[in-house]
């Protein structure tokens, strides 16, 4: 009677499991290996791409002066000033006629009276186109300076009529108010008329 042989099974899930660890150990290692790479090239792009800023000079210095006096010397900029002699002054077509002043303008309007500290100076102008083309009168062309060269622009609110924005052709003319708010102790002005934003010539008047 022949003896019963009883087959020898395999252990071959340790060997899987083997071959699985190594595998991914070695998958593992080349990603970082690639990765390794890219880095390295990438760095060397961009080393190559940048900018050398050793030669570069940013100059962030702001002039926070509040000196205006470059508005009473304007031979540097190619504008020239011309001072009035006596109430009636002429530039680039536009003539320009003082009729009068009233300094500390009283009025009942809320919208017009001045701040605290402040009054109310108003001059009454006449402006006449002289050229063969059409100007502008603007009551914003208007600058005013008092004795410390502070300026002043034209206030909306004051004396009526009012110098209004309007078109003049040949010969015409327009007159109106324009009223400024200046502090109560000034009492020595500069009128400044500027006949437009690009003008190469500007009135000047003694008040």
């Amino acid at each position: 009677m022949s003896a019963t042989t009883t087959p020898v099974q395999k252990n071959t899930g340790d060997k899987k499991l083997i071959f699985t660890i190594l595998g991914l150990s070695c998958l593992g290692i080349l990603c970082v290996l690639c990765a390794f790479t890219g880095a390295v090239f990438a760095v060397a792009y961009f080393e190559e791409q940048s900018l050398d800023t050793n030669d570069t000079t940013f100059d962030f210095n702001i002039d926070t002066s509040n000196d205006t006096s470059d508005f009473f010397n304007n031979s540097d900029d190619g504008v020239k000033t011309i001072t009035a002699n006596g109430d009636t002054a002429e530039a680039e077509g536009h003539k320009v006629t003082i009729l009068s002043t009233e300094l500390d303008y009283q009025t009942d309007d809320f919208f017009a009276e001045p701040d605290a500290g402040n009054q109310l100076f108003v001059v009454e102008v006449r402006i006449e186109n002289t050229s063969s083309e059409n100007i502008t009168a603007n009551p914003f062309n208007f600058t005013l300076y008092d004795s410390k060269e502070n300026s002043y622009t034209y206030n909306f609110f004051g004396a009526e009529p009012s110098l209004g924005v309007e078109v003049l052709g040949e010969n015409k003319s327009t007159e109106g108010y324009v009223t400024f708010e200046v502090p109560s102790d000034e009492t020595d002005f500069v009128l400044q008329y500027e006949p437009s934003f690009f003008s190469e010539e500007i009135i000047e008047f003694n008040l």
